[in-house]
Order: structure tokens, then sequence, then C-alpha cells
């Protein structure tokens, strides 16, 4: 049974790019564990997919994610020993042609999804076990790589963030200068930069206070699918990771359907829809986007990454969360442009 606490759940929405993404939220008790998972237990290295919602996410299991139960949307693979690598297994499910032979197989009008016995007699090419494990090798090593970077990207914006919030919202340099010390970690130019006593407002002296429109605009360009290629790349609130501006992942205008909203490089998104996920990031390419998503721009490039920092603050998601508005999906909405 469902437990607030106890052992994580991978379901089919934390099974995406190749890995097991965060947060899981949904637990089971322990000493269900066995009942849950009564046709076998996963081991290291085992690969799972996706069958449903959305059909063909790919992982494999490390030392962690094996003492995890399982969703029922996915399925765990196992290549018979000598035959089939998993790891070969893991990147042959992620290659296209074997997507595309997944997704023919589908059923389902309005959700694709696949059942193990036609999983099971899907054909796929298989190379000599020796070369197998090679190519997965390589993979591997490419895949570790990305691995590290990402984490470094994901501290560096833990690190502006935390910067941001010293600088602008706890004012942590005036308050150093104010008792006479050097603010910390920062060079005496920028230090110059910022006052030594604060106003009767509150704020540090000179400094005055404004709305998000005063710096940015919501860009309110419509487009009509019908009426641009069918390889436009297209970004939905599934293509834009929780707490991350970095966004590597998007669609095609080829499965939309209805109107959508011009996105630019240089822009940035919003989810308006249910804010409190915070999805907020840097346009990676020229496209279209969903119209649950605001697309904002700073009126002027001195204040680009200002706004940045300011609507991907923790502060400005949760305070845009408070003002949405609806009963069962919330939206936000952009005053001023």
């Amino acid at each position: 049974m469902k437990s607030e606490a106890g052992i994580p759940v991978i379901s089919a929405k934390v099974v995406k790019d190749g890995r097991i993404i965060g947060p899981i939220e949904q637990m089971i008790a322990p000493d269900y564990y066995h009942e849950w998972m009564r046709r076998g237990l996963p081991s290291i290295g085992d690969v799972v997919m996706t069958t449903e919602g959305p059909l063909g996410e790919v992982a494999r299991l490390n030392a962690t994610t094996a003492k995890y139960a399982l969703g029922q949307r996915v399925v765990t693979l196992r290549g018979k020993r000598d035959l089939l690598d998993n790891g070969f297994l893991k990147y042959l499910l992620l290659s296209a042609p074997i997507q595309e032979r997944l997704h023919a197989r589908a059923t389902g009008s309005t959700v694709a999804g696949i059942s193990q016995k036609s999983l099971r007699e899907m054909l796929i090419p298989l190379a000599p076990i020796d070369e197998q494990r090679e190519i997965a090798a390589i993979l591997g090593a490419l895949d570790d790589k990305i691995e590290v970077n990402r984490k470094t990207a994901v501290t560096l914006e833990e690190m502006a963030r935390a910067l941001y919030r010293s600088w602008f919202v706890d004012f942590d340099p005036v308050w150093a200068k104010l008792e006479g010390r050097a603010p910390a970690h920062m060079d005496p130019a920028t230090a110059a930069l910022f006052p030594n006593s604060f106003g009767d407002d509150g704020l540090p002296e000179g400094w005055i206070s404004g709305v998000l429109g005063d710096l940015a605009r919501n860009s309110r360009q419509g487009a009509d699918p019908r009426l641009i290629a069918a390889d436009t790349p297209y970004i939905g609130l599934e293509h834009i990771p929780r707490r991350s501006i970095a966004i590597s992942d998007w669609g095609v205008a080829d499965d939309v359907g209805s109107t959508k909203s011009v996105m630019q490089t240089g822009q940035f998104l919003f989810g308006k829809l249910r804010p409190y996920f915070h999805k907020v990031g840097l346009v990676p390419i020229n496209g279209i986007c969903s119209t649950d998503i605001l697309v904002i721009e700073a009126k002027s490039d001195i204040w680009r990454e200002f706004v940045l920092s300011v609507i991907s603050s923790v502060d400005l998601v949760e305070h845009v969360n408070a003002a949405s508005t609806g009963t069962r999906m919330n939206r936000a909405g952009f005053a001023g442009g």
C-alpha cells in the first residue's frame, strides 16, 4: 500500500532521458514490498522501460535504484546471459529505429501503450556479445561525462541562486559594509557598487523598488501549427525540468495541433500551469511552445541575467503560485507587459 515514507516507487514519470530523475514522491510501506513486486525483484544492471504514459522511456538500475519498487506502467528487462548485454539493451531501446518499432506496435487512441506480450515479440538486432559490451562501454562513458556536466550545471545554478539571494534579497554586501567589513567573496570593484547604508524604506541607500513588468515583458506572439513546418521545435511543460534553467529536450510542431506561442533564443520560459512545479528555463532553440508557458523577455539586454535570476528564484515562484487562479489547475498570469 502507498505510504508517506518507505520504499520509493519508480513510476513512469521519473524514467526520462536514459536515467531515473527525482524527486520520487510515491512510496510504499516496506512490509508490502514483496507483495507489490510479486512478479520478481529488480537487480542491479536491469533495464526498466515505460510501457505507457509515456511509452519507451528507458533507464538502467544501479545499486540504489535496484532497491526501489516499480510502478504499474514500468517493466523490468534483463538480457539473457552471453546473448544480450543489459547496457547494450538500454542504448538499443533508446535508438530511433527501436523507438519507431515500439510506437508502431503500440495501441491506444489517446495514450500509446504496448503490452508485455507485444514487447517480447518485437524483433531487435543483435551484435556479437563482445561487440555489445564494447558499444555499451563507450556509450556509458559518454553518459557518465554528460551526467558529470549535468551535476556541474546544477551546482552552478544553485550557486547563482544563492548569490542572487545574498545580493538582492538579504543585502549581505550592504550589511557587511555597514558593519565595516569587506563583503565576502567579492572583489573591490564589485563591492564599490554596493552602498554602505540603508534608506528609510529598508532598501540599500539609493535603491528603489519596482515590479517585474518594469524590466521584462510577456511576448504574446501566437503561432498556428498549420502554418509552420512540421519539424519546427516545440516545447511543452513536459520538456522543462523542475528547478533547472537548462532545457535540453523538445518535440516538434507535428506533435501538436492547437495554437501555440512563438519562442526565440534569448527569451525565457515560465510554466504558468501549476507554477509550484517551478518550471523556468532558457529558450534553447527558436520554435514554438505551449500556451501553458509564459514567454518572457528582458526589455533591455542589460537586465537579461537579472530578470532570469528573479523569475527562477524560489521567492518569485512562491509569490506567483500564491497569486495564481484556478481551483483544480491554478494558472499564473503576467501583468504589465
